[in-house]
């Protein structure tokens, strides 16, 4: 129960106010190089059954609004760009009769 002279707290947190909750070592937002590919390879390698051919693409990229932007740089607002790591998978299946491709794509905010 709140009192009735305390504001009204907002339903969004403001962007000013967020703060890193990652957890791991190294965080996974930090992956870059070597250890980007060694992500990607735990995916290859946890896929039972993998079709010949799969493809697993695991990347990083950042967005000031809706505008990619380098992840390295304050936005032209001066706002840090928000990150994010996208996962694709695509991969065809045999069939009897005909080859069924399936593509699948996530993207995780991790800042």
């Amino acid at each position: 129960h709140r009192r009735s002279d305390a504001p009204p707290r907002p339903f969004l947190t403001a962007a000013k106010d967020f703060r890193d909750v990652s957890r791991g070592s190294p965080v996974p937002h930090s992956l870059t190089g070597d250890d980007l590919v060694k992500a990607r390879e735990v995916v290859d390698d946890s896929w039972t059954r993998r079709p010949e051919g799969a493809v697993v693409v695991a990347e990083t990229f950042c967005l000031c609004g809706e505008v990619v932007h380098a992840c390295n740089a304050l936005c032209d607002d001066d706002t840090y760009p928000v990150s994010y790591h996208r996962l694709s998978v695509t991969a065809t299946f045999q069939g009897i009769l005909t080859n069924d491709t399936y593509a699948s794509e996530q993207s995780v905010r991790v800042r």
